[in-house]
């Protein structure tokens, strides 16, 4: 009795340990959604590091020209002071005409930087063909850091555009909304289903991994809005999986909650490592086994002239219990001095060995 009382203690602690998140934060309500916008527009007022080579440049310059008035004659007029690119948006959900939106401008042609330009009037349109928005507005890159690697040819122009239309979206009448989890999950969906189902919206249930269907009453439909704000502002716990992320550039290691360690001897360079598990006697000893036997491999088996030929290295031993977690193992070894390197190495010996359960991504 007393082990499955230890068991449910364990087991609170460890949902303990993940905040509770507003739902907002992990899923969004269907059909509430952004759209993508695509233009091509030309940038001017470049100090010679426009495009130099570029017929579309050339082409793009003469038509803006012959629309203006300016000349009649189609002719090719090259400039260093212009590029032509790509300008995209997204269009957030339910943002009305007149409101502006970020837009971001990518040079396509052989130009070297966009610093001081203009985004001359352009276009963007979405997989429709339809013109939703129009942007225009200077280019703004930043400080002049010198011996900086920065793209000077990508860039974000904040409130660069003008919305001209919307996307029509219709929220009013519905007897239900669906809440669409940013990750699927089986049991964060059920978490969110229950939890709501409790806090009185009767009915909600988990439809699948990434959906929740929560039905609106007809007292809540007359107010749709302050209904669906109550929904997302709600605070749920939701699941997360084992898994360990190495940047092996920075050396950098995050680790989740979930992590566990299985029993297992590892021997790195001059740290030893020993996972034991709860069978101190029989587990015990055979860690140390393999552990010996690592190590006379390591200073040259059983022959006597290669280990005397080897310098006598002091171990940095870590031991954990069985079912200790990945923090706590790392924690262990930066005490020990291990370097980034090392630890990575160990990290991906462990899953190798099968006694690191969790998933491994190394970026």
């Amino acid at each position: 009795m007393r082990r499955y009382l230890l068991l449910i203690v364990l087991i609170c602690l460890a949902v303990a340990e993940s905040p509770a998140v507003r739902i907002k934060d992990i899923a969004v309500i269907s059909g509430m959604r952004s759209n993508q916008l695509m233009g091509v527009g030309l940038v001017a007022g470049l100090k010679g590091t426009g495009d130099t080579n570029s017929g579309v440049t050339d082409k793009a310059l003469t038509n803006l020209l012959v629309n203006m008035g300016v000349t009649n004659r189609q002719d090719l007029y090259r400039s260093k002071n212009i590029a032509v690119v790509m300008v995209t948006a997204e269009l957030p959900a339910f943002v009305k005409p007149g409101q502006k939106i970020d837009v971001f401008v990518s040079s396509i042609g052989d130009a070297t930087s966009l610093r001081d330009g203009t985004l001359l009037m352009t276009p963007i349109k979405g997989a429709d063909d339809q013109v939703y928005a129009v942007a225009q507005g200077p280019i703004i890159l930043g400080g002049r850091t010198s011996g900086s690697n920065r793209n000077e040819t990508v860039c974000k122009v904040v409130e660069g555009a003008i919305v001209e239309q919307t996307v029509p979206m219709e929220i009013a009448g519905k007897s239900s909304i669906a809440l669409n989890l940013n990750k699927s999950d089986f049991s964060t969906a059920t978490r969110v289903a229950e939890a709501l189902d409790r806090a009185g919206y009767s009915g909600t249930r988990a439809i699948d991994p990434s959906t929740v269907e929560i039905p609106i009453e007809a007292e809540d439909r007359e107010e749709l809005v302050s209904f669906i704000a109550r929904v997302q502002d709600f605070m749920v716990v939701p699941d997360a999986v084992a898994k360990v992320v190495i940047n092996q550039r920075t050396g950098t290691v995050v680790i989740g909650e979930n992590v566990r360690l299985a029993p297992v001897a590892i021997s790195h360079g001059d740290v030893e490592i020993r996972i034991e598990g709860g069978e101190e006697s029989a587990e015990g000893e055979g860690l140390d086994d393999a552990l010996q036997a690592m190590n006379q491999a390591a200073a040259g088996g059983g022959n006597p002239s290669a280990q005397q030929q080897q310098p006598e290295k002091v171990i940095k031993l870590v031991q954990l219990r069985e079912g200790s977690t990945l923090s706590s193992l790392v924690k262990a070894l930066n005490s020990v001095g291990t370097s980034p390197q090392d630890l990575i190495a160990i990290l991906q010996g462990l899953k190798t060995a099968g006694a690191l359960a969790a998933e491994i991504e190394v970026i």
